[in-house]
């Protein structure tokens, strides 16, 4: 479908456009007809031709504007919901949620071919809008084997006819030109206007004229100094009375010069240039003769001396150029000592200044003049609450912070999607249920052998309970192999030395078969919720530690989780006092009239404190048990 089409008799000009996300930015566009072509194309001004000359012979000009559009290039246009109030950008449209969805989608689709035409048309449109100020948007049906056909043209491509057509000289074939017909075609003139009359286009180029010139004069004049010792090496005065000794070069029939010192000279400073290795490149000329005449020997120098300050004055002129271009300084005098964060805050700082606000000039003229109208005549209910806008998410470039999201994923701090965002994934890289569901069931079964044969079962792998051999559930002991301190059995120690970890003594099968029934009963919650307040607790006496430690070693410990720090930082026994201090206050509030557990976890904590061993769920089964506190709440 021509979007185009729907465009015909259609003529506004308006300036000053509303935009809904930035109140205080202005841009301007016009759907133009056929009485508006010849009066729009013959207002081209001189110093726009001066502004294309100075943009092809200015190097710094040509990189900072090719910097932006670059940059501005990698946002992604899409269709947007606004929001009432504006305090938040437009929610893109949801193919699969919103009603009309494809009618909505189908003109930005069709527009510059789709995505990869929006990057390359974006990056004309800045160019236009930073050099000349203006660009014409056109749009035909008489494209390539019928199809539709959208071309960016600057101001120096288009001529009007006298009958009010527009001609574009065709970029693919340059000798054929393109018409384009009012009220048949779309035809929509962009320009930022200047402050004083918003008829008229503006650009930094406008003003940074002079500035160009002048670091061109600059480059001129050094240039030539450099030339003008190319006109020759200078001349050497000889006067009479000096010769070379025994000199080669016979006075012959063709000798290089009558005077045979002038000749045998010419001989010697020509031989290294023919023959690099010839000693006479290094080794000095010797000349004999009267001491006045050596003295009367001069070389005059044709060459001109480079002036000390052209450096200098080369270097303002850019500043004064980097100053006056709407692009961060930085981007033409360099970045300096900074270091990769400053670096960072600058372009961060570069697209909310110089980024942002040329693509909502851009979105805001494309939605009023070409998008909205689009959908009035498709039909489109509420076509005002509709907009182009952009994502900038492809170009902001922020140091690592892997690390840190991962550990506040583990935390809970954050979701699934912030933590594959960071990664650089998207939701469709989210496993589906079913895996999720796969991999839980292979993780229990791995490094639960209470919960294993549940889960392999559920796996679609059958295990015979009876076949399973008799392995304990936790593995993890004192080193003196002591019982456990503060928990039922011989020698249970108390709050002045850390208990024991579950004892690694096999136990019996019916004893196995109720740890794993305690986990899939309905007191899992009790499980669960001694599993936090270990967690939590550990993570406490871990930051303690690595607040305990100095800086140097501060970087690695930060990037693991606070949990398990006390693996690679074994705790002393006077330290645990102080790293667990208020440590299990939200436990105690949530278990009230529970002194057993609170004793049993605290002493379970502490051992492994000290031990430097991990925490494990599969051993708070046993914990219960061996306490007795299961039982004293029977």
């Amino acid at each position: 479908m021509a979007f185009w089409r729907l465009h015909r008799g259609r003529r506004e000009t308006q300036l000053g456009i509303h935009n809904p996300a930035d109140d205080v930015l202005l841009a301007s566009a016009a759907l133009t007809d056929k009485t508006q072509v010849r009066a729009a194309t013959s207002r081209r001004q001189p110093w726009q031709k001066e502004a294309w000359d100075l943009y092809d012979q200015v190097p710094e000009i040509h990189y900072g504007v090719g910097w932006r559009a670059a940059a501005c290039s990698r946002a992604r246009l899409y269709v947007g919901r606004l929001d009432p109030d504006g305090s938040s950008a437009p929610a893109p449209v949801d193919s699969d949620e919103t009603p009309g969805s494809d009618a909505l989608l189908a003109p930005l689709l069709d527009l510059a071919g789709g995505p990869l035409g929006h990057a390359q048309l974006i990056k004309r449109l800045t160019i236009h809008y930073d050099v000349p100020g203006e660009s014409w948007l056109l749009g035909t049906a008489k494209g390539p084997e019928g199809g539709n056909r959208w071309l960016l043209a600057s101001n120096e491509e288009v001529t009007s006819t006298g009958g009010g057509e527009l001609r574009v000289k065709d970029p693919d074939n340059p000798a054929e030109q393109i018409e384009f017909v009012p009220g048949r075609d779309t035809i929509v003139q962009l320009w930022r206007p200047h402050p004083k009359d918003a008829s008229q286009p503006d650009s930094p180029m406008r003003s940074l004229r002079g500035t160009a010139k002048e670091l061109l004069d600059i480059s001129a004049h050094i240039q030539a100094t450099a030339e003008s010792r190319l006109a020759g090496a200078g001349l050497l005065k000889v006067p009479d009375g000096v010769d070379l000794p025994n000199p080669q070069q016979s006075e012959g029939p063709n000798p290089l010069h009558a005077n045979p010192f002038i000749a045998a000279l010419l001989q010697a400073m020509a031989a290294p240039l023919k023959n690099r290795d010839d000693a006479s490149a290094i080794v000095p000329i010797i000349a004999t003769g009267n001491p006045d005449a050596l003295k009367a020997m001069e070389h005059l120098s044709f060459a001109t001396e480079f002036d000390a300050q052209a450096r200098e004055l080369r270097e303002a002129a850019v500043r004064r150029l980097s100053i006056g271009m709407d692009i961060p300084p930085e981007i033409l005098l360099g970045m300096g000592d900074s270091n990769h964060w400053s670096a960072w805050l600058t372009e961060e700082s570069a697209i909310k200044v110089h980024i942002e606000p040329m693509l909502q000039v851009m979105c805001d003229a494309l939605t009023t003049h070409w998008y909205r109208p689009t959908l009035t005549a498709m039909g489109i209910e509420n076509p005002d609450d509709w907009v182009v806008w952009y994502d900038i998410a492809g170009l902001k470039q922020r140091p690592n912070r892997t690390p840190e999201v991962a550990q506040a994923w583990r935390d809970g701090i954050v979701s699934d999607d912030t933590y594959r965002r960071e990664l650089g994934l998207s939701g469709e890289d989210a496993p589906d249920a079913e895996e999720q569901r796969r991999r839980l069931l292979t993780e229990i079964a791995r490094n639960n052998p209470a919960l294993a044969p549940a889960a392999l079962t559920a796996l679609g792998i059958p295990i015979d309970l009876a076949s399973v051999p008799a392995e304990p559930a936790a593995t993890l002991t004192r080193p003196n192999g002591a019982p456990p301190a503060g928990l039922p059995g011989p020698g249970g120690g108390g709050r002045g030395e850390p208990p024991a970890l579950p004892s690694s003594t096999p136990e019996p099968a019916d004893t196995r078969q109720a740890a794993s029934l305690a986990l899939t009963s309905p007191d899992t919650w009790l499980t669960t919720c001694l599993d936090m307040a270990v967690r939590r607790a550990l993570a406490r006496a871990g930051q303690w530690l690595i607040h305990a430690t100095p800086r140097s070693r501060r970087q690695t410990l930060q990037r693991m989780p606070r949990h398990e720090v006390h693996v690679t930082l074994r705790a002393d026994r006077d330290q645990l006092d102080d790293m667990l201090r208020d440590a299990f206050a939200e436990f105690h509030d949530a278990t009230p009239n529970e002194p057993c557990l609170h004793q049993a976890v605290d002493d379970y904590v502490r051992a492994l404190l000290v031990a430097g061993q991990p925490h494990s769920r599969d051993h708070l089964p046993l914990l219960l048990r061996q306490s007795g506190c299961t039982e004293a709440a029977a």
